[in-house]
């Protein structure tokens, strides 16, 4: 009998290290794929954000261009740069309309606020410059 004691014994050593490692294994890919989701949905996020933030480098490019044409138009008076004004403008509306909607369809406003407000305060900056810019030039036309 101590021979079929040790063998029952053995095999009952071998169900539980056998059911560990099963355990271990299972806890094991469980984190895993956790962790592949979590990093999953973080690249998803970045991508988005990255997707928004070029739009808006566009409008900003575009509002550029936009106020070019129209120092161009006050300086000239001819009509093809307001127009061309005009088309910039409806180019800058658009794209920000497809931001709302895609911004509603995905319900994540948070990272387009975020960008938004980033971008008010550089152009409020650039606008301030821009402001101090004309006046120094037109102070020191007058000097000359």
């Amino acid at each position: 009998m101590t021979i079929n004691t040790k063998k029952s014994s053995a095999r009952f050593g071998l169900v539980i290290i056998l059911i560990l490692a099963l355990f271990l294994s299972a806890v094991f890919f469980y984190i895993r794929n956790n962790s592949i989701n979590v990093l999953s949905n973080n690249v998803s996020q970045l991508s988005v954000i990255e997707s928004d933030y070029s739009k808006l480098d566009t409008c900003i490019l575009v509002l550029y261009k936009a106020d070019n044409n129209s120092r161009l138009f006050e300086a000239t008076g001819n009509n093809a740069y307001i127009k061309q004004f005009t088309k910039e403008i409806e180019k800058v509306s658009g794209i920000l309309d497809s931001l709302k909607i895609e911004d509603s369809g995905r319900h994540q406003s948070q990272n387009i606020r975020g960008l938004v407000e980033l971008k008010k305060t550089k152009m409020q900056l650039y606008l301030k410059l821009k402001q101090l810019t004309d006046s120094l030039i037109y102070v020191s036309s007058g000097i000359d």
